[in-house]
């Protein structure tokens, strides 16, 4: 959510919000192999295509999140240096919901007007016992 809203924000907001998401990655983190290329396309600022050679421009914008300590892992050698300070210029560390229990019933607001808005039906609330459940699983 942090991320579209940066997006909506932000001049490139008329373009493509396109998330990709590494976890759905079968070894799960960004594996080094996969690092790399990507480090090429934020230095070039170019991609190639699928069983193409022909280089392709690109303008984008990179926003990135996860839940590893990335400092760590640098010094672990199980990400790349080089791609760390890349994505690095901007860092925004947001605390776990678990965190900020007071978000909790904003977002189940939120996303009852959503699913209202999106099925155009009438969802019913939820009840005051759901409430204290939500705010109180860690």
């Amino acid at each position: 959510m942090l991320a579209a809203a940066i997006h909506s924000a932000s001049s490139q907001s008329n373009g493509p919000f396109i998330i990709v998401n590494c976890g759905d990655i079968p070894e799960c983190d960004l594996p080094f192999h996969l690092q790399v290329k990507l480090l090429h396309v934020l230095q070039t600022k170019q991609v190639e295509r699928v069983l193409s050679n022909k280089l392709l421009p690109v303008n984008i914008r990179v926003i990135s999140a996860t839940n590893k300590n990335l400092e760590e892992m640098v010094r672990n050698n199980e990400f790349r240096e080089d791609l760390y300070f890349r994505m690095s210029v901007i860092p925004l560390h947001m605390p776990p919901l678990r965190d900020r229990s007071e978000d909790i019933l904003l977002l189940m607001d939120y996303f009852l007007a959503k699913y209202h808005q999106l099925l155009n039906h009438p969802i019913l609330d939820f009840t005051p016992k759901v409430k204290v459940m939500f705010c109180h699983y860690q």
